[in-house]
């Protein structure tokens, strides 16, 4: 059906499945059906944001700042959660930013990232789907790819919560959609309402799916 507005910000549509089906996810069902038509479609949940920001600025993550590390097996610098992270590596994460919106830092450079990095513990990832990094990657526009993660940047604790269920993404520059899914009773929070706003104020497409029997 059409998308309708639920409280006049978030795009919503009803999917009417048979089931429920014992001991299968509803997200599963839905990224099936996706699939079946041609679709990737991924249930990553909050591992999207995470893998960005952690494959974009793991630079910037791990730079030696006074006091930012105490012990060699951190997953991230001590101010991570506080108001201080973004203030302390503004510079470096303006400079970042900006190159990833004009394609300086593009999908060859996180991957270099990926290759480089790849095992070492992380606070914002933990290198599940890492297979899959490419093709996501090549779906964001360079413009989104920056957003999501300035998003990230001023609150990192968003990396964990919110962001919805499944990721459509095709590999092609701006294929991708990001969708919530909703079951009967579920109901979607604020910080999912967050997410929905913000990626469609970045110009993606996003939106929740009621899936009712």
């Amino acid at each position: 059906c059409a998308p309708r507005r639920r409280g006049g910000d978030v795009p919503v549509r009803r999917l009417l499945l048979p089931g429920p089906a014992e001991g299968v996810r509803v997200e599963a069902r839905v990224a099936a059906l996706f699939a079946a038509a041609g679709n990737r479609a991924l249930h990553l949940e909050n591992r999207l944001p995470g893998m960005l920001f952690a494959l974009g600025f793991w630079d910037v993550i791990f730079s030696p700042l006074p006091g930012a590390f105490v012990q060699p097996f951190q997953a991230g610098p001590t101010d991570l959660h506080t108001p201080s992270f973004r203030a302390r590596r503004r510079d470096a994460i303006d400079a970042r930013l900006a190159a990833m919106a004009a394609s300086r830092f593009d999908v060859d450079d996180f991957l270099a990232v990926l290759r480089r990095e790849q095992g070492r513990v992380n606070a914002f990832w933990g290198w599940q789907e890492a297979r899959h990094a490419p093709a996501l990657l090549r779906s964001l526009t360079p413009e989104l790819r920056a957003g999501i993660c300035s998003l990230i940047a001023d609150e990192p604790a968003r990396a964990h919560a919110g962001f919805p269920d499944l990721v459509i993404g095709n590999g092609e520059p701006g294929c991708c959609a990001f969708v919530e899914i909703k079951g009967p009773g579920d109901q979607l929070r604020e910080g999912q309402r967050r997410w929905i706003a913000d990626l469609l104020r970045l110009g993606a497409r996003a939106e929740v799916l009621e899936v009712r029997w």
